[in-house]
């Protein structure tokens, strides 16, 4: 058998009020990161909460239940259980399942690290990126940089419309948001992928293989470890947390994300998103 990799986990809660990322740490198969919301609301009214949990912790809780409970199994059938407990647990909530803008659920990228490969899944705004042992680097595509663009622009637009005041901003997006979340998440074409109760989230996840005797370093993310900007194009996202992994770990891109948000946060609704990342080494 092979020597489980060397790994490093971060979490940062950043600004947030609540906690919604989550880890899954299950050596010697099983790691991932999730990145948890809730159903859209008002931040002066608070989210819907489940047994003193947000949604979205409530979210990303049922799937590092579901990985802490699996001794062995495929990544699909592990979050394919995951997805039904969450349809139970958010129509016994009085959630329809048939929209998605006020369904609580998570993002994720999800390694099962086997003898010979290592398989990833990803949904939504969590990252894989990769580092071959020939020093080539690669990662997932941001498959939702569109949807996430024009609600950051939107965001922008707003916060410039209303003097930074955040609360006023976010009365006239809200509406906004919850018809962009209908439209696009787990849509059945290009849909944004989100674990949250619908049976066909997983027509919209990225699958991909590695051989795992090729792989040097494999980083999993949620996207606050990362500016929004640098998820445009795979390369980029590959070299800028490579960079900063390789010149000061996991720690290391993070303050250089932070610096960078430092420096816009008057056109953003918060100061400082959740991070979660895990790094393993072979």
């Amino acid at each position: 058998m092979k020597p489980q990799p060397k790994a490093q986990v971060l979490f940062d809660q950043g600004s947030a009020k609540g906690a919604e990322d989550n880890l899954i740490f299950q050596p010697p198969s099983y790691y991932g990161v999730l990145d948890g919301f809730s159903g859209v609301y008002l931040p002066r009214d608070g989210p819907r909460m489940f047994d003193g949990r947000t949604g979205g912790q409530m979210a990303s809780h049922i799937v590092a239940e579901a990985f802490a409970m699996a001794t062995e199994g495929e990544l699909d059938g592990i979050l394919r259980h995951a997805n039904a407990l969450c349809a139970k647990v958010f129509a016994q909530g009085g959630f329809t399942l048939k929209d998605s803008a006020f369904l609580p659920g998570t993002c994720f990228a999800v390694c099962q690290v086997g003898e010979e490969h290592l398989e990833i899944l990803q949904g939504g705004d969590c990252f894989a990126i990769w580092q071959f042992k020939d020093g080539s680097i690669e990662a997932t595509p941001n498959r939702n940089y569109s949807y996430e663009k024009f609600l950051v622009d939107t965001i922008a637009q707003l916060m410039e419309k209303h003097g930074s005041d955040r609360n006023a901003m976010w009365d006239e997006f809200r509406p906004i948001l919850m018809e962009r979340r209908r439209v696009c998440i787990n849509a059945k074409e290009g849909g944004v992928c989100v674990l949250n109760g619908q049976p066909h989230f997983e027509n919209c996840w990225q699958r991909i293989t590695l051989m795992r005797d090729d792989v040097a370093i494999l980083i999993l993310c949620s996207d606050g470890l990362v500016p929004f900007e640098q998820t445009e194009d795979f390369d980029k996202l590959a070299e800028y947390v490579m960079n900063h992994y390789h010149s000061g770990k996991l720690r290391g891109v993070l303050a250089a994300t932070r610096a960078l948000a430092a420096l816009s946060r008057d056109k953003t609704h918060e100061d400082f998103p959740e991070a979660t990342a895990i790094a393993l080494e072979f």
